[in-house]
């Protein structure tokens, strides 16, 4: 019986040096960059990303998403939304230059900045996403084993808003 609560004990000491190790390692912002070409025009771009709810067409991650603020979308609108992983959570436009470029931040155990940029290129888009992720308090601990998660998500992310803006 001993022998069983040392190992135990000795397992519990492992597990708490190795997040503390992770938390302490893990405390800065990671930016994940995509980028897709869409058969749309820069406005028609913009339109569908600056409002989130369109978010509900292309993104199979989130649960909810609701527009909070009266008024055409610009600068201090603000959504409400829950993410599988997340909690619910306000987001803003902090930028807003269509057909150019939009910026939304939201706090949470993992803070966001997700800048668009959009460039026109012939009768098509680009679209360049930086996802920069700071996580804060637990989240440190467990970031670098859900960050290769949004990685692969966000760059998922990329094909299935492609895909609901050309309707394909």
């Amino acid at each position: 019986m001993k022998i069983l609560i040392r190992g135990l004990l000795m397992l519990l000491a492992i597990l708490f040096v190795s997040l503390g190790v992770s938390y302490i390692l893990s405390g800065n912002q990671a930016e994940i960059v995509n980028t897709v070409e869409i058969n749309k025009s820069p406005n028609e771009v913009i339109d569908f990303i600056s409002d989130m709810r369109n978010e509900l067409k292309w993104n199979p991650d989130l649960q909810f998403m609701e527009k909070k603020s009266p008024g055409p979308i610009d600068v201090g609108t603000v959504f409400r939304a829950k993410w599988h992983m997340s909690d619910t959570l306000d987001v803003t436009v902090t930028q807003f230059y269509p057909p150019y470029s939009v910026t939304f931040e939201n706090g949470g155990a993992i803070e966001v900045v997700h800048k668009l940029t959009l460039t026109k290129m012939g009768d098509s888009t680009r679209l360049e996403s930086q996802f920069m992720a700071t996580p804060h308090g637990f989240a440190r601990a467990i970031f670098p084993t859900i960050k290769s998660r949004i990685e692969a998500q966000e760059k998922k992310n990329m094909k299935n808003l492609k895909k609901a803006l050309e309707g394909t």
